[in-house]
């Protein structure tokens, strides 16, 4: 059969805080799921340019890249102060200018090369020690704009940034942005499922008041990858911003409600379910299951940085004294650095440790951790740990990591016979 309709209420799509399902639940809700759904491999199927697929291809099937949800914010951002741009094109416009911190991740200057304010008009703000967006500096940057003639229009406030994790000041944000009259968004792919925390909640104070906020559960949830949700309180102005009203694919004289075509409010056109598999784990989880696990990532995070601090004397120190999120920086001094005067040439030889044992781990195939620097602080690579959902860290499994980049750097040394 091609499809199997009912107008019936069969699957419960609400989520419970702490009720899990069991596995025979689940697998009962994903036959539902098959029954119902389209069979868009039937030899009838001839709805839309798409159909049965060859299955040479389904076996190598990947996802290409990300939804750039910050880039969404733009769009409406822009739309909003200009609408006429839909038709009419920024030409004759003062330059339209964004701001972001340093620390933010990079595609925003992405989407503003790709969207047409060039990557110029995308203007950096200083952070504090821990990452965060310096209010003083973004409101001194918006009056410069202002005196230069260009139209300050967009904020990207960050709650988890890439390396440190840090959380912008949203209260604090947004009072400048109401104040000059821009939009918020707020980059939450990271740091956004701190909304399911229990004890790190307030982490996320002040979100209610952005305009938009982006978030990958496929980060810190362990959702499939790609997970990516955008979320507006300016739902108006997604089928206004994205709709060109194509009555061949978008008819609006549907039998059931036209709201749930979603191609008429965004960029993508075709496309899988993709908000079934987050659905599926909250529906078989809870929501509080989730609150626990994050809290338990921040939690054995914290044991981590503990961990470190104890083992300075073995060369072990971090990046910064105190992190918001679950990123941990931090470097491994091998022993034939330690005790010496801190010099540029120092700072050089401890910046080839990182990638080196990142080398060697996954030569022996024993561990992957990541590293990274941080150029605009003249930082170079150490190394970063980020904690998640899955898999559940154990504190054994801690020690094993410190034991393992102590014993890799070391014998890297002892392998090229001192001469790093």
């Amino acid at each position: 059969m091609l499809l199997c309709y009912s107008t019936c209420k069969i699957i419960d799509l609400t989520i419970d805080e702490n009720k899990s399902l069991t596995v025979s639940e689940i697998e009962k809700i994903c036959r539902q799921v098959i029954k119902y759904s389209v069979k868009t491999s039937h030899g009838r199927f001839h709805n839309q340019l798409f159909g049965q697929m060859d299955p040479y291809g389904l076996a190598g099937t990947w996802i290409s890249e990300a939804l750039n949800t910050s880039a969404y914010g733009l769009a409406l951002a822009r739309y909003k102060r200009f609408p006429n741009i839909k038709t009419d094109g920024m030409f004759g416009l003062p330059p339209l200018v964004l701001f972001t911190s340093e620390e933010s991740h990079y595609s925003l200057k992405k989407a503003a090369h790709w969207l047409g304010f060039g990557m110029d008009n995308c203007v950096e703000v200083t952070t504090n020690e821990r990452g965060q967006m310096s209010v003083e500096d973004l409101e001194g940057k918006i009056l410069q704009v202002k005196a230069e003639g260009r139209v300050p229009l967009f904020v990207n406030a960050t709650a988890g940034t890439t390396v440190l994790g840090a959380f912008d000041d949203f209260e604090k944000v947004a009072d400048i942005c109401e104040m000059y009259d821009l939009w918020l968004h707020v980059d939450g792919c990271l740091g956004g499922s701190a909304l399911f925390c229990y004890k790190y909640r307030q982490l996320l104070k002040g979100l209610h008041r952005s305009n938009s906020f982006s978030w990958n559960p496929h980060k810190s949830m362990g959702a499939p990858l790609q997970c990516s949700l955008f979320i507006t309180r300016e739902l108006e102005l997604l089928p206004k911003c994205n709709s060109l009203a194509v009555d061949y694919l978008f008819q609006q004289d549907k039998f059931y409600d036209v709201s749930y075509d979603t191609g008429n409010k965004s960029v993508q056109c075709g496309r899988k379910v993709d908000a079934f598999k987050l659905w599926l784990m909250l529906k078989a989880r809870g929501y509080g299951s989730y609150g626990r696990l994050l809290d338990y990532a921040l939690d054995i995070s914290k044991v981590f940085v503990d961990k470190l601090r104890q083992r300075e004397s073995r060369g072990f120190r971090l990046v910064i004294d105190e992190f918001q999120y679950t990123n941990i920086c931090f470097w491994y001094i091998p022993e034939h650095l330690r005790n010496l005067e801190e010099t540029e040439e120092w700072k050089q030889k401890l910046y080839e440790v990182a990638p080196k044992v990142k080398e060697l781990m996954i030569r022996e195939g024993t561990l992957m951790l990541g590293y990274c620097p941080l150029q605009y602080r003249n930082i170079g690579n150490f190394f970063r740990m980020v904690f998640t959902c899955f898999p559940v860290i154990t504190d054994s499994e801690l020690d094993f990591i410190l034991n393992e980049i102590e014993r890799l750097a070391e014998q890297w040394h002892k392998d090229t016979n001192g001469f790093v």
